[in-house]
């Protein structure tokens, strides 16, 4: 009686352990690839159905996120430039967002390896950041602010509106004109963290920062 009474315990021992590791590890995402499309997704707004469905995202909807991007980046360069939108025009803050529309494309990084933890990874990501800022900052500001201050007079006569749309169009002007020239820094790996929510995958919101900060360095 003992020995189909072991095998019943092993047995059931066996269907606990393969329990717990489905419980516990699930399917492996493929993190690289993941990583991949999202950041491209990021940059373009385009990626894959396959992309689409681990983000818990319809395809249909990657062009009103990559929307939302290009609005976001477009308030982050305007707080780095001291640009008040309240004040400018909306085709003014349309400008900002087709700048980076042609910009983020000219992102440049590369996927390298992942660890997983449970349903988290982590993915190293080597960004080479643009330097289409530093080019501004050091071959056309110092011009720039000299002129500013050099039509003072016309300037003080502005209403605040206009003058805002002066300083932002010209400060404009200047990234435009260096759109052809846009050349790279030396790159920088980091560490990015892929975490599961609501059964769905992302990056997390502090690496998609990080991320932003490293391909157009301000």
């Amino acid at each position: 009686m003992n020995r189909p009474l072991k095998g019943l315990l092993v047995l059931l021992l066996i269907s606990v352990l393969l329990a717990g590791l489905c419980a516990c590890g699930g399917s492996a995402l493929d993190a690289e690839a993941f990583a991949d499309e999202a950041i491209r997704a990021r940059l373009t707004g385009e990626a894959g159905e396959e992309y689409a469905k681990l983000a818990g995202m319809k395809k249909e909807n990657l062009a009103s996120a990559y929307e939302q991007v290009l609005k976001d980046e477009a308030d982050a360069f305007a707080g780095y430039f001291d640009i008040d939108l309240t004040l400018c025009s909306e085709q003014t803050r349309q400008r900002i967002v087709e700048l980076y529309r042609k910009l983020l494309p000219l992102g440049k990084y590369e996927v390298g390896g992942s660890t997983r933890s449970g349903d988290s990874y982590l993915v190293s990501v080597t960004v080479t950041p643009m330097d289409i800022v530093r080019q501004v900052r050091e071959k056309d500001w110092q011009q720039f602010q000299m002129d500013w201050v050099g039509d003072y007079a016309s300037l003080y006569e502005m209403e605040p509106a206009e003058l805002e749309e002066k300083w932002a169009g010209q400060i404009l002007d200047l990234f435009e004109a260096r759109l052809d020239s846009v050349d790279y820094l030396e790159p920088e790996t980091i560490s990015i963290q892929i975490v599961q929510q609501e059964g769905a995958y992302r990056i997390s919101e502090t690496d998609v920062r990080r991320i932003d900060t490293l391909l157009i360095k301000y």
